[in-house]
């Protein structure tokens, strides 16, 4: 399973391969929610973690809890930054 951000679309996508086209893409102003999930609500996925989009939520799991705290204020800030963007409105040419 393969995620990625694109910074010039401002997207999140996943995909089953790298070479696959995503059968997911969401857009990061839309993503309402990442946080950490609970073990139990996960199927026992180690270091789980929710991104939401509604009507979409990805449940992830990373390989440590640095890496699950890395992946969820990384996107976090993205989704931020996403916002911010979107509020200032459109770059003057």
């Amino acid at each position: 399973r393969y995620f990625t951000v694109d910074d010039l679309r401002g997207t999140l996508a996943y995909s089953k391969s790298v070479t696959k086209k995503p059968s997911v893409v969401l857009p990061l102003t839309d993503i309402t929610k990442i946080e950490a999930a609970d073990l139990e609500s996960c199927h026992g996925a180690s270091f789980p973690f929710v991104v939401s989009c509604p009507p979409v939520h990805l449940v992830l799991a990373a390989e440590d809890r640095q890496d699950q705290r890395l992946w969820i204020t990384g996107l976090q800030k993205r989704v931020q930054l996403w916002r911010d963007k979107q509020a200032s409105g459109p770059a003057a040419a």
